[in-house]
């Protein structure tokens, strides 16, 4: 089990499977400083690998979203 705080929200983990091991990418929303983050986990012990902050805010629950004004064609 691994917890993010009580006050944040996470979206569905995604499995990443890979020839080195398999990882869970989650984007957390860290309420207490208003920030979204990508959490790429170990898949079997649940530690941080590593942790990008977001240029924008992630409303919990979202999936994901467009940002038309910048998709490149």
């Amino acid at each position: 089990m691994r917890k993010f705080g009580i006050e944040n929200s996470l979206t569905e983990p995604v499995l990443v499977e890979n020839e080195t091991g398999d990882y869970l990418l989650t984007i957390v929303y860290h309420s207490d400083i208003n920030k979204s983050m990508v959490h790429l986990l170990d898949a079997v012990g649940l530690q941080d690998i590593y942790v990008a902050e977001l240029p924008e805010v992630i409303p919990p629950s979202y999936h994901g979203r467009w940002d038309y004004d910048r998709v490149v064609s």
